[in-house]
């Protein structure tokens, strides 16, 4: 009986597998460990230098976009104070309007809906 060739991915795990158990196996004293160790250290040191280098720069450089959300904040809140007056305006024409308004127009609710009228005794 002739044995059929493997796939080269039952191949490639084959490998892997290997690999894996030989990394299991390896003591901290062994030279794979150590360079697996020592190449980890290296990739930390160049996170923290980027880390620390993007950091400074955002702390000491102002950017054009700092500049135009300064201005935004600023207009919006002049724009906040001038909405606030303006509907603080329309409330006290709408108050005055109210208090003027003629009884026989309609604006007002029917007197007759069954309700008691405020303060005399139910």
């Amino acid at each position: 009986m002739s044995a059929r060739p493997q796939r080269k991915s039952a191949v490639d795990a084959i490998a892997k597998i290997r690999e894996v158990l030989e990394w299991e196996s390896c003591t901290e004293s062994s030279e794979a460990f150590k360079a697996a160790a020592a190449r980890m250290e290296d990739e930390f040191r160049s996170a923290k230098r980027r880390r620390t280098a993007l950091a400074h720069s955002m702390l000491t450089t102002p950017t054009k976009a700092d500049s135009e959300d300064d201005a935004e904040s600023e207009s919006d809140a002049e724009s906040e104070s001038d909405a606030d007056s303006s509907s603080a305006e329309d409330s006290s024409e709408q108050s005055s309007s109210d208090m003027y308004s003629d009884p026989g127009s309609g604006e007002e609710d029917d007197a007759d809906d069954g309700a008691a009228p405020l303060g005399s005794p139910v």
